[in-house]
């Protein structure tokens, strides 16, 4: 139950980390869009070299979107997993104790009598 919720705080964290990275980037992109119109006067293969990291830039936050999504995705399905995994453990410990009380109750009963 403990490293469940370990990897569950894990997996959070990842996903966390992927998210600041893909806000990372796209506050980048957005940066070099700036930079590109405040410099329109510039040298025409400077302009051109910014556009394509723009460009770059761009291609990268789809990618970590992409991927993003593909983790968050498969984070959800292993809290999912570990969540039910901790409610089987759960009702399997309440039967245990449940059964446990029966039993003491039975040797109480067998000891009165």
């Amino acid at each position: 139950t403990g490293e469940m919720m370990q990897r569950v705080r894990e997996l959070e964290g990842e996903l966390s980390t992927k998210h600041l990275a893909m806000v990372d980037v796209s506050m980048r992109a957005l940066q070099l869009e700036g930079d590109l119109e405040a410099i329109q006067s510039c040298n025409q293969s400077e302009v051109a070299q910014l556009r394509a990291q723009a460009t770059s830039l761009r291609r990268q936050l789809e990618e970590n979107r992409a991927e993003a999504a593909d983790s968050a995705g498969a984070a959800q399905r292993d809290l999912r997993g570990a969540k039910s995994a901790l409610r089987q453990q759960g009702a399997a410990m309440e039967a245990e104790v449940m059964a446990l009380k029966a039993a003491v109750s039975q040797l109480e009963a067998e000891g009165e009598a």
